[in-house]
C-alpha cells in the first residue's frame, strides 16, 4: 500500500506543478489534494512498518529512532493540512498557500529521513564491493568442489579484459535430457 500512495502522491505532485492556480483553480486543489493524501497515507503505511520491524528487531535502535521521526513528520503535516483545508475554506488564500509550500518543503525533509535509515549500511559495507570496483581475476573453486568433471569449461579472464570460456579439455560428458 505504500507504494501505492506513493506513486498516487507523487502523480498529484507532478500535476500539480503542471497545473497552476491561475489557469486551472480547480485541477490545481485536486492534484494538491492528491499529493498531500499521497504522501500522508505512504508516511503512515512507512510508520507503521517501521514500528512492526522495530518489535520484531529490537537489537536495532535505527529503526526506532527512524519511527520516531517520520511519526513527527506526519503528525506535523496533518495538522498543517488541516491547517491548509481551513485558511482555504475561510478564503484565506494567501495563509493557504504560504502552509502549502511548508507542507512541500516538509516533504522534502521527509525524504531526506530516510538517511537516518540507509546510513548504517553505508558504514557496515564491505570494501570493495559495490558497482565499479572489480578485482583483477577471479577466485577459482576446485571442479569437485563445484560439482564438475575436471574435464568440463571454465571461466577464464577478468571482468576488465571480458569473461571467456576454456574450451581446451575434452568436451563435458552428455546428460540423459539431452536429445
Amino acid at each position: 500500500m505504500t507504494i501505492v500512495f506513493a506513486v498516487l502522491g507523487t502523480a498529484g505532485l507532478i500535476l500539480l506543478s503542471i497545473f497552476d492556480t491561475v489557469n486551472h483553480y480547480r485541477l490545481h486543489d485536486i492534484f494538491l489534494l492528491l499529493f498531500i493524501a499521497g504522501f500522508l497515507l505512504s508516511a503512515i503505511f512507512i510508520c507503521w512498518e517501521y514500528q512492526r520491524l522495530g518489535i520484531r528487531n529490537r537489537e536495532h535502535r535505527i529503526l526506532r529512532i527512524s519511527f520516531w521521526i517520520k511519526l513527527v513528520f506526519v503528525c506535523v503535516t496533518l495538522l498543517l493540512a488541516i491547517g491548509f483545508v481551513a485558511a482555504t475554506w475561510t478564503q484565506h488564500y494567501n495563509v493557504g498557500a504560504i502552509l502549502e509550500w511548508i507542507i512541500a518543503f516538509i516533504f522534502s525533509f521527509f525524504i531526506f529521513s530516510f538517511v537516518v535509515y540507509l546510513y548504517p549500511a553505508s558504514r557496515t559495507k564491505r570494501r570493495g564491493r559495490g558497482f565499479g570496483t572489480h578485482t583483477k581475476g577471479m577466485a577459482m573453486v576446485s571442479a569437485e568442489e563445484n560439482g564438475m568433471s575436471d574435464h568440463a569449461p571454465r571461466l577464464t579472464g577478468s571482468p576488465d579484459s571480458g569473461w571467456g570460456v576454456d574450451q581446451s579439455g575434452p568436451a563435458p560428458q552428455s546428460s540423459r535430457f539431452e536429445a
